[in-house]
């Protein structure tokens, strides 16, 4: 656990001084720290990193690119070029990281209210630790995050642009283009998220054994899983979704961005639930509620600033924070305990 403590830690430090002294870059230094601590990493840390990092082994064939008609096409080939350079898969994990951390850092210190807040709950709320097992969505969801500007600016070719770049890495992020039409029809977010939970539910079923006809991948997600779950995750962010509503009502009428992103979290997250009661396996259909909640990066601040701006408050909403990154950690992706790639170990 001690890694991911000290790299919070140093992280928090780093923007922190740095914005009081305006000497410390914000920016370089927080991406190469968690770019470093994902990247280095030994291949058994993360529950699906080993499967990620099978094409970079010495017996290998690099020379050929045969694409997978169940893996999508841009994120094979995006392997395949790494592949080609090297079969070393630290440069995958790093490169890999890299992409994500860049992108969703120059995006909240882009769009955020508040930097280090923001940063915080990325890292503590676990949509860091998301890459260390789901790379293919954690690289969509970045590419989601930062071409927000054109879902909340209705810059829909734009938009779809965005959308279709990060299907290149998983299929999920095509979920988000219905959002964007729904989010910006004029209606109360009460119907609307009324609407398209009933639609969930009357219709989720079918879209995933749909999708399992058609791509092997998605076979066992028709089927009951023993090990069904994500629940307390689903409680968490209910909890949070009705703080929001409670709270977030003077934002709600007069931020306009706060307004659709706030829209955009609550349909998202009422939209997984019934996907969630069928009892299927829970790293599948589930994993697309990320596409919504990661907006809390933007929307948990806007509240705080606008209702619980004392310190005490933000001092306590960094130590929950802190609690829940050390069960997140612990229990879920299979990232701990972490373990350090033996080609960097000095000991």
């Amino acid at each position: 656990m001690f890694p991911y403590i000290l790299v919070l830690f140093f992280v928090v430090c780093t923007i922190y001084l740095g914005q009081k002294s305006n000497k410390v870059n914000l920016v370089i230094i927080p991406i190469l720290l968690l770019t470093l601590l994902a990247g280095l990493r030994d291949r058994y840390v993360g529950t699906d990193t080993w499967t990620y990092t099978q094409p970079f082994n010495p017996n290998y064939d690099n020379t050929t690119l045969v694409l997978d008609a169940n893996v999508e096409y841009g994120y094979q080939i995006f392997v395949y070029l790494i592949n080609y350079l090297t079969n070393e898969y630290y440069w995958y994990l790093f490169i890999m990281a890299l992409i994500t951390v860049i992108l969703m850092i120059l995006a909240i210190r882009k769009y955020s209210i508040d930097y280090l807040l923001s940063i915080y709950i990325y890292i503590t709320f676990g949509f860091y630790t998301f890459l260390f097992n789901t790379v293919r969505q954690a690289i969509a969801l970045a590419i989601l995050f930062y071409g927000v500007k054109f879902f909340l600016e209705k810059k829909l070719l734009k938009y779809i642009l965005v959308v279709f770049i990060a299907s290149l890495f998983h299929i999920s992020a095509w979920v988000m283009l219905p959002f964007y039409f729904f989010i910006h029809f004029k209606l109360r977010v009460e119907l609307k998220v009324a609407f398209t939970f009933i639609s969930s539910l009357l219709a989720s079923s079918v879209v995933i054994k749909y999708l399992s006809a058609n791509n092997q991948r998605y076979e066992h997600y028709t089927q009951t899983s023993e090990n069904a779950g994500g629940y307390l995750l689903l409680i968490f962010y209910s909890i949070i979704a009705l703080a929001l509503y409670v709270f977030g009502r003077n934002l709600r009428e007069n931020n306009k961005s706060y307004n659709l992103l706030e829209q955009l979290y609550f349909c998202g997250l009422v939209f997984v639930i019934p996907i969630t009661l069928l009892g299927t396996d829970p790293s599948g259909p589930q994993r697309v509620l990320y596409n919504f909640s990661v907006y809390l990066i933007l929307l948990i601040p806007l509240v705080i600033k606008d209702k619980f701006n004392q310190l005490g408050y933000k001092i306590l909403f960094y130590i929950l924070g802190f609690v829940y990154f050390m069960m997140m950690t612990y229990s879920l992706y299979g990232i701990y305990p972490y373990e350090l790639n033996d080609k960097f170990r000095i000991f």
